[in-house]
């Protein structure tokens, strides 16, 4: 496993990394800087933006998972650059860096899964919200705090937010800055599991869609992400459902699983049948 010293976009040598592993076939990505609790800095970022790509081009891959080392997700963006981060250099989109990040898990088409085995703060919330899937175990805290730093959190964080957890739940951590336990996380539907080991879990969860008819995983993660959109994105929803509509259709998936399930049989999908090496690779 390699880790490798980064940089904030001043050339000033930052610690923390990245680390892109290979786990049969998921893909996880593990936040690295345990000096700073697992702080972001610009160039991890840019790195996870990089990473979830190249995880979605890789037909070995069917998941993608994020998480920390250690007993912390992440402490949220680097305080030392936060503005950097948030601001970057004016070409970028209202929240910088971190908007791009977790935009690149929203936009994933496989399936995405954080993983919270403790704190998981501030900007760090915006890619575990971006997931499809926050698996926490009892020792995960979310903390949303800008308010303490005099800061903004970005518009897109806060309509993620909006749409998980409702506006009344929004107002209440964002203009408090409180942080809440897992239980408490469960209930306002900022989690989605809470099991005694997130980790395990996710492992599980990944092999259990691994399984699964690719297509329709993905064409149902597509069309769950527009009818949670706003009216924005609600002219794409006709011509994204009949993408999907035909693409079952033609592709044999549901043929076979009809087959398979009158002939009490483990179906055999073709969207399945990707090579997928078994082990794990990292690097």
């Amino acid at each position: 496993m390699q880790s490798v010293s980064l940089a904030d976009r001043t050339g000033q040598a930052l610690p923390g990394s990245i680390r892109y592993e290979r786990r049969g076939t998921a893909a996880w990505l593990v936040i690295d800087n345990p000096a700073a609790r697992n702080a972001l800095t610009a160039s991890m970022l840019e790195d996870i933006s990089r990473l979830v790509d190249e995880a979605a081009a890789d037909q070995r891959i069917r998941s993608v998972v994020i998480t920390g080392r250690g007993p912390c997700f992440s402490a949220g963006a680097d305080i030392h650059n936060v503005l950097d981060i948030l601001t970057g250099d004016g070409t970028e989109p209202d929240g910088g860096l971190l908007t791009i990040a977790a935009q690149s898990l929203l936009d994933c088409p496989k399936p995405t899964i954080a993983v919270l085995e403790g704190p998981c703060m501030g900007g760090a919330w915006m890619l575990a919200a971006a997931c499809d899937m926050r698996i926490g175990s009892e020792a995960a805290v979310i903390g949303l705090t800008p308010v303490k730093l005099g800061i903004l959190y970005p518009y897109a964080g806060i309509v993620r937010l909006v749409r998980l957890a409702g506006e009344g739940t929004a107002s209440d951590l964002l203009l408090t800055g409180r942080s809440v336990k897992a239980e408490e996380a469960l209930r306002l539907g900022l989690l989605t599991g809470l099991v005694p080991d997130a980790a395990a879990a996710a492992e599980a969860q990944c092999a259990a869609l691994a399984r699964l008819s690719q297509l329709s995983v993905r064409g149902h993660k597509e069309l769950i992400r527009l009818a949670a959109a706003g009216p924005a994105e609600a002219a794409a929803v006709p011509g994204a459902a009949q993408h999907w509509y035909r693409e079952m259709v033609e592709s044999g998936d549901a043929q076979e699983g009809i087959r398979a399930f009158f002939a009490r049989e483990q179906p055999r999908f073709g969207t399945t049948d990707l090579a997928a090496a078994s082990g794990r690779i990292s690097y």
